[in-house]
């Protein structure tokens, strides 16, 4: 009975580190006056993505700049291959597609006290920027924006690669 009572404490102790030492921290917080109200178009998305059992430190970024729809992506770990970072021209439609995501019932449904107990979570420190210059930060799962991102990044990363090549 001690030595399972004491492997169980073990085994605790193990996952409050695991739970410490990968960083996760959850917050929600409006940077600017004002409030973000069904009219507030999305005009950029920060998320830093950090965590996992792979160890990941991504940074992506979707904005406008000059007429230009831009995809921002920073690897810090090289979790996903090269390029490990870059700012590749994307099309006005898959500008849309990444604003038009639903942030609101992403951040509706997080569920803090669940993500504390999971010690290889990703963690996802994220800011919503509207036309209004209101911001949102947030820690909610953003896992189905960095799916559509990084279907984005391979897509762009062999354009690139191809026409290297030619």
């Amino acid at each position: 009975m001690r030595a399972h009572f004491s492997m169980l404490i073990t085994s605790l102790i193990a996952v409050i580190s695991c739970i410490i030492l990968s960083g996760c921290t959850v917050t929600i917080k409006d940077d600017h006056a004002g409030s973000a109200n069904n009219d507030s178009e999305i005009v950029s998305i920060n998320i830093h993505e950090t965590g996992g059992e792979d160890g990941r430190d991504i940074e992506w970024k979707v904005y406008s700049q000059d007429d230009k729809y831009l995809l921002s992506y920073s690897d810090h770990r090289k979790t996903y291959g090269e390029p490990s970072e870059g700012i590749f021209e994307i099309t006005e439609q898959e500008y849309k597609n990444i604003m038009d995501l639903d942030y609101e019932k992403f951040i509706d449904e997080y569920d803090e006290s669940f993500w504390k107990n999971v010690a290889d979570a990703i963690c996802f420190q994220s800011t919503i920027t509207y036309r209004n210059s209101y911001e949102k930060t947030t820690n909610a799962s953003m896992t189905e924006a960095t799916v559509k991102l990084t279907k984005l990044l391979y897509e762009y990363k062999n354009k690139q690669t191809s026409s290297n090549i030619d």
